[in-house]
């Protein structure tokens, strides 16, 4: 059983949830210490072995919880265009690997889970490493957005969007632009969000039981020309993105005079802000896993989403730990603790980001 959030409780409860007699006698310092038994700390909450020692710290304690990294989820609270993380008191270019993501001539993945909190046209923000206060501009960015379309009334293009690009001055600029819509006709069936209407509350598709979907990208340079450069995953299946030119309405991804990025000065951000001109992320975030030098493969993908459930921390570090990885577990030292590998690469809060208790499962 798990104990209740609020209300009478009594040793006897604490007893019980330990595997212990109801009528033991019970020490709250012997419990909190684990004396009776380790603290299962893979629950969230759970009381913490430091003095003093109280009751209240037991309200929802789960003694049998297994490691999953979903008790909490991010959200932007959808007011303003600066509530969000990203890396202000540490460098990006000398905490995180040397191997940095580099879609011009590399490989690098990104997954999270998402639950869009809309229901009208928007756009949301929802990753950026950007080089600023140069001349030469380096950028990724991943945001969300959903427009009527101007040629088909009461059709609406669903998008999710990966945009890189490295501006140095030199014509043509190398980049990479990917569009999934989410609600074409080769990809309404994967998704189950229709076009009728936006992406967003009333019109999710096929999501977990929280209304998350798992999204995943996968850059691969090597495939430019083809349609495995960006590979784009609804939960653990792939979606159609074919390598084509810009259409109205239908998915494409197209790449022109890649340029390596260089990424001293970058900032790194996830949701929330007004970075360029893309608003607030209007969404939840949870498990945000960004590897660095991996192309997730299609068994990775499918690891990772775990049947719709948040998978532990463990199966992503098996893909490897050249991983940043948030999960929005922590208050201290903020929502943007990295738990994943290598690093200690800690976000700072931009605004007032929230934790929130809708997590994906």
């Amino acid at each position: 059983m798990t104990l209740p959030l609020s209300g009478p409780l009594e040793a006897s409860d604490i007893n019980v949830e330990l595997g212990r007699s109801a009528t033991a006698v019970m020490s709250i310092k012997d419990a909190a210490t684990g004396v009776y038994g380790a603290i299962n700390t893979c629950s969230i909450p759970h009381p913490n072995a430091s003095a003093p020692h109280a009751y209240s710290e037991w309200y929802g304690y789960d003694h049998n919880a297994i490691c999953l990294n979903s008790y909490y989820a991010m959200s932007d609270l959808q007011t303003g265009t600066n509530n969000g993380l990203y890396s202000d008191s540490l460098s990006y270019d000398t905490t995180v690997s040397t191997t940095k993501p580099n879609p011009a001539e590399n490989v690098c993945s990104w997954s999270f889970w998402f639950k869009p909190m809309v229901a009208q046209e928007i756009d949301g923000l929802i990753y950026k490493l950007v080089v600023v206060g140069t001349s030469v501009t380096d950028v990724i960015t991943i945001f969300w957005t959903n427009k009527e379309s101007a040629i088909n009334p009461g059709v609406y293009n669903n998008y999710l969007i990966f945009d890189f690009g490295v501006d140095n001055g030199v014509d043509p600029f190398g980049f990479i632009t990917s569009y999934a819509n989410i609600s074409d006709a080769n990809n309404s069936t994967i998704s189950g969000v229709s076009n009728s209407t936006t992406w967003g509350i009333g019109n999710y598709g096929n999501v977990d039981t929280n209304d998350y979907v798992l999204i995943t990208i996968v850059i691969d340079s090597s495939q430019v020309g083809t349609n495995d450069l960006v590979k784009w995953y609804w939960n653990d299946n792939q979606l159609n993105v074919p390598f084509t030119q810009a259409a109205n309405g239908i998915s494409f991804t197209y790449a022109d005079g890649l340029v390596s990025p260089d990424w001293t000065d970058a900032v790194m951000y996830i949701g929330g802000t007004n970075v360029g001109d893309i608003p607030a992320c209007w969404s939840q975030l949870d498990a945000f896993a960004i590897y660095n030098n991996t192309a997730l493969s299609a068994a990775n993908v499918t690891s990772i989403y775990n049947g719709g459930a948040v998978n532990t921390i463990g199966s992503y570090q098996a893909i490897s730990t050249d991983l940043l990885y948030y999960n929005f577990e922590s208050d201290s030292p903020g929502l943007g603790e990295e738990t994943g590998g290598n690093y200690a690469f800690f976000l700072d809060e931009l605004g007032y980001p929230q934790r929130v208790q809708d997590p994906a499962l």
